[in-house]
């Protein structure tokens, strides 16, 4: 048989496609992504949404996003036999390790690590546009003249770091101070955003992604809603009226980063 070059690279194509189309036959069918984060607004859950229909596509399998939380979402993978269950999450998986919170092992020992298939640089820290703080400058001189500033966190997650440099910065700024900085320990975006709607937090880490979306509502609302009186008057009304609310004056700082 005499080897021809096209022979040689037919023989070479068959060498590569048995070993996927063989790989491919071994997926599961149906395919469960949880996430490390119980909100559905926020941008784990876009980023996840976005993978798991482009890997459904490609694969030709089923892969649906369930918004679980950190804890939750590393006992499906440790209770998972099958390798039906894959989990996307951010830096907190390692950053909850580093700072030793309760269940959060060393990802890197525990699980094969994969790809990162996304980079989101939009956080910021988000107030209330009728909030007296509208810049970090008067954030940090509020502590420093003795103000108790609430920030709203998730413990072990990005929005502890950040924290964590906030406080850096008014140690720095003025010695002390850094214990007038709270830390409110709720958990996800949406839990962040309604302890800001509940007055519970003066300021939140959030995405601008996420909470774009409060800044572009009007008084439109408050007309036709009929609504009437001071915000934290229509924190003590009704669900409509607090959605309104918060539509109307949550987060229109979402350019405070920490310097």
């Amino acid at each position: 048989m005499n080897l021809t070059r096209r022979t040689l690279l037919a023989t070479a194509a068959i060498a590569l496609v048995a070993p996927v189309a063989s790989y491919a036959q071994e997926l599961p069918r149906n395919v469960r992504m949880v996430i490390g984060s119980t909100s559905t607004g926020g941008d784990t859950y876009q980023n996840s949404a976005i993978v798991a229909e482009a890997l459904s596509e490609q694969l030709g399998i089923n892969i649906k996003v369930d918004a679980v939380g950190s804890t939750e979402a590393f006992k499906a993978l440790s209770r998972d036999s099958r390798g039906s269950t894959i989990m996307i999450f951010h830096d907190q998986a390692y950053l909850g390790n580093l700072y030793g919170r309760e269940g959060y092992d060393d990802p890197f020992a525990s699980y094969t690590v994969g790809p990162t298939v996304a980079i989101n640089p939009g956080n910021a820290y988000l107030v209330a546009s009728d909030s007296p703080y509208q810049t970090m400058e008067d954030i940090l001189s509020a502590a420093a003249n003795g103000d108790r500033v609430r920030v709203a966190i998730q413990p072990g997650g990005v929005s502890e770091i950040g924290f964590s440099a906030m406080k850096n910065a008014a140690k720095v700024r003025a010695p002390g101070s850094e214990a007038n900085l709270v830390a409110v320990n709720t958990g996800s975006q949406s839990d962040k955003n309604q302890a800001m709607w509940d007055d519970l937090a003066d300021v939140i880490n959030g995405s601008v992604q996420a909470n774009e979306q409060y800044t572009r509502f009007v008084t439109t609302i408050t007309k036709a809603c009929g609504l009437r009186g001071s915000p934290r008057a229509m924190l003590r009304s009704n669900k409509r009226q607090r959605q309104v609310w918060a539509a109307q004056h949550a987060m229109t700082c979402c350019n405070m980063h920490p310097q």
